[in-house]
């Protein structure tokens, strides 16, 4: 069976986190884990990798605030 569904390496990580729709909430989300890791709730190893998750998601946002800014400037034009 475990050759079919081999076992999970890693389990769900479970704390609140605010909604991220700019660069401003990544850090308030950022600060909400490093909480959540002294509180003992995730450990320093789950927050590497949620951070991780973090960064490429504010990656996304700024590039996602960019291009709508680029639009709306040439559509002035």
């Amino acid at each position: 069976m475990d050759r079919i569904a081999p076992a999970r390496r890693d389990s769900p990580v479970s704390f609140s986190l605010p909604e991220i729709t700019s660069a401003e909430d990544a850090v308030k989300a950022s600060s909400a884990l490093l909480s959540a890791v002294a509180a003992g709730e995730v450990t320093p190893d789950e927050a590497g990798r949620v951070m991780a998750l973090l960064t490429s998601h504010k990656q996304l946002v700024e590039t996602c605030d960019l291009e709508s800014r680029l639009t709306a400037l040439e559509q002035k034009q």
